[in-house]
């Protein structure tokens, strides 16, 4: 039986560690990378969840005052503590229902996404815009009851 020679040896665990050093910040860059696309997503589904909300809540309100309030409070409460939407600003359109046909309350949510912490990735802030629209039922933003259609 031959002996296994000590050279043989070392050279391998000399190759693995190089092989580990220049893998090492390519794992890294992998790691930032997958941080940034999942903060990408994040703030897009904080943004658009935000617009949707704030859309149904515009849309419950009789009138485009009252549906202004409910989008600054539910983009208030919504984002007002996010980290990653930040910077936002909301519009509301509201086109009022005519003549028994649905309007449409339609927010439109701005935001910033930070790129804190991506600076290995040259990744500075990114502004983005997501819109939301919900139909405004004719009887309940006008205010007026459904007489004469057999409804209460």
């Amino acid at each position: 039986m031959a002996a296994v020679s000590n050279t043989a040896w070392r050279d391998r665990g000399a190759a693995e560690a190089l092989g580990l050093v220049i893998m090492f910040p390519v794992m890294v860059l992998m790691a930032i990378l997958i941080v940034a696309i999942g903060r990408g997503i994040e703030a897009t589904a904080q943004a658009r969840s935000t617009a949707e909300a704030a859309a149904q809540a515009a849309a419950l309100q009789r009138s485009a005052p009252a549906g202004e309030a409910a989008m600054l409070d539910v983009v208030k409460r919504m984002l007002g503590a996010s980290t990653t939407c930040v910077d936002n600003e909301s519009h509301l359109a509201w086109a009022a229902p005519v003549g028994g046909e649905p309007g449409r309350a339609t927010v439109t949510v701005t935001c910033t996404r930070p790129g804190d912490g991506l600076e290995p990735l040259e990744l500075s802030d990114a502004r983005f815009t997501v819109t939301a629209i919900a139909s405004i039922d004719p009887l309940r933003a006008s205010g007026e009851r459904a007489t004469g259609l057999g409804l209460p």
